[in-house]
């Protein structure tokens, strides 16, 4: 079995005959993150033919796969699926220079500007989330990011009168987005919107849509960590989604046994900086400017990819405060990891109730707590 290098918080493997063993041992070699056709370890061959492709597209690796009957019918749900992922991309990317986020970056403080019903999207449920959230989630994040070199390189952190200057351009409260219209002005010169915490997870929902769209009605697109599943998987059992274990991200930390739905995990210990020895993660605090570390990883269970992306990077940014945020939301589970207080170097693992009864764990020194 070909294995690949770790990059992101959840991968899917093609849906073959997998022992447990078989899987404990690319839990063990590197793979980040799986889907295997059961939770007993084993899987008859579903008697839909399944196709599996993966492109780079958004800045990491999209996978697709799609059950049908007809191959050829597979084969264009995929390729339609992709393009709706290329699509969001065109529209929303911080680094097109025409995409509606280019365009409102260069008009920051002048007029507003029209934008596609797919930015809009986007955009109104970022600003529901930010406000629900306290701005933990913050699409005006970008001149912070740079100051910390993720969209530049740096040599150095950045001081406290760059942090300072960076922080006086991030509030999602001056983003005056017009609904009605589909328009939109950034108030201040030097604002600049970036939808990395959560445009992967509505590519995902479009490319489902898309897979449904051509007839497909069981499957799974995955995008870095942002994962949905379609339907239940052909052989009648649940979906089995492993979970990146974010001190030794060369293995899996845990698994959960899903029925449908969308996954997303956020985490700062794939995508950092170095300065002078210390690391420091992507995901910022956007009121103190500073990398969020309360919690190693947010695992977020939703109906779609762009609520479960948004949700994660929200409660990540908000710590233990994000569980008690995220508790009672309909159709949302949550897992929460992070250091146990009296021993760093192992893991506590928080659970929402939803999650008893469907969650395996691969780090035996590692403790699980669930709600009860």
């Amino acid at each position: 079995m070909r294995v690949m290098r770790v990059t992101r918080p959840l991968r899917l493997l093609p849906q073959s005959v997998l022992t447990r063993r078989c899987f404990l041992a690319v839990a063990a070699t590197g793979t980040a993150g799986l889907v295997l056709p059961n939770a007993a370890w084993t899987a008859p061959q579903p008697s839909t033919p399944g196709l599996l492709r993966s492109l780079p597209i958004m800045g990491t690796a999209v996978e697709c796969q799609a059950f049908h009957a007809v191959p050829r019918q597979a084969r264009q749900a995929v390729r339609s699926a992709f393009a709706a992922v290329e699509q969001v991309d065109r529209d929303m990317s911080l680094y097109r220079s025409e995409s509606d986020v280019g365009r409102l970056n260069r008009l920051a403080g002048q007029e507003e500007m029209p934008i596609h019903d797919s930015t809009a999207a986007v955009l109104r449920e970022s600003l529901s989330v930010a406000a629900a959230s306290q701005g933990a989630l913050d699409v005006t994040i970008s001149p912070l990011l740079a100051q910390w070199g993720f969209h530049s390189v740096r040599q150095e952190a950045p001081g406290p009168r760059q942090l300072e200057a960076a922080l006086a351009l991030v509030d999602y409260r001056h983003v005056h987005f017009d609904g009605a219209n589909g328009t939109v002005r950034l108030a201040r010169p030097g604002m600049q919107l970036d939808f990395g915490g959560i445009a992967k997870g509505y590519a995902v929902d479009q490319a489902v849509e898309a897979l449904r769209h051509c007839g497909v009605h069981q499957g799974m697109v995955n995008a870095g960590g942002d994962l949905r599943l379609l339907g239940r998987h052909p052989d009648g059992a649940p979906w089995v989604v492993g979970v990146q274990h974010p001190l030794v991200p060369a293995r899996l930390l845990l698994a959960l046994s899903l029925n449908g739905g969308a996954v997303a995990t956020s985490g700062n210990y794939l995508r950092y900086r170095v300065y002078n020895g210390q690391r420091y993660g992507h995901l910022l605090h956007p009121q103190r400017g500073y990398p969020a570390d309360t919690a190693l990883s947010m695992t977020v269970i939703a109906p779609t990819a762009m609520r479960a992306d948004a949700l994660a990077t929200a409660a990540l940014v908000m710590g233990r405060d994000g569980l008690t945020w995220l508790r009672g939301r309909s159709g949302v589970e949550t897992l929460m990891v992070t250091r146990t207080p009296s021993r760093p170097n192992r893991l506590l693992v928080h659970a929402s109730k939803g999650l008893r009864g469907r969650l395996t764990l691969f780090d035996g020194t590692a403790t699980v707590e669930a709600d009860s």
